[in-house]
């Protein structure tokens, strides 16, 4: 598609991602949005199509990870937005308490074709991967195998 670059609160494209794609699988969202969040400059629908996709890969994480009653509550997935006036960075992250990511394939986590969800293709984070690259912004994974993942995108604003 052409991109058409706007000013844009990334708080409205997290919400509305939640109306066009329904968060189901994990239950419930815990948002912690910053409501003094200004605006980036993007692409709504590429936006759009980067926060569907981190949030259908939380949703499977969780799917796949089983729990005892005393464990975390796996029906939740947490998403938060901040931002840093000192650094005029905006960030948003993204925390799952599924199966996390195995280190060999963290490592590379990028490369078309390399899912951690035995019936994914791997494209999704390449697209992922490039919707970040096109904004300007930077990206940081953690995770631990079974613990869950963390996704971190930065933003200038």
């Amino acid at each position: 598609h052409k991109r058409i670059e706007e000013q844009l609160n990334l708080n409205d494209i997290i919400e509305s991602v939640e109306r066009i794609y329904p968060i189901r699988g994990c239950g419930t969202v815990v948002r912690n949005l910053d409501p003094d969040l200004p605006n980036i400059i993007g692409d709504k629908q590429d936006l759009q199509i980067l926060f569907c996709n981190i949030f259908k890969n939380a949703m499977e994480a969780c799917r796949k990870q089983s729990y005892t009653e005393n464990e975390r509550d796996p029906d939740k997935f947490f998403v938060s937005t901040k931002h840093n006036k000192k650094t005029k960075q905006i960030t948003v992250q993204v925390k799952d308490q599924g199966v996390g990511i195995p280190k060999e394939k963290l490592e590379n986590i990028w490369e078309s074709g390399l899912s951690t969800n035995e019936a994914g293709t791997g494209v999704g984070m390449g697209i992922i991967k490039r919707i970040i690259d096109e904004h300007g912004a930077q990206v940081v994974i953690e995770s631990a195998e079974g613990g869950g993942c963390c996704l971190t995108i930065i933003f200038k604003n």
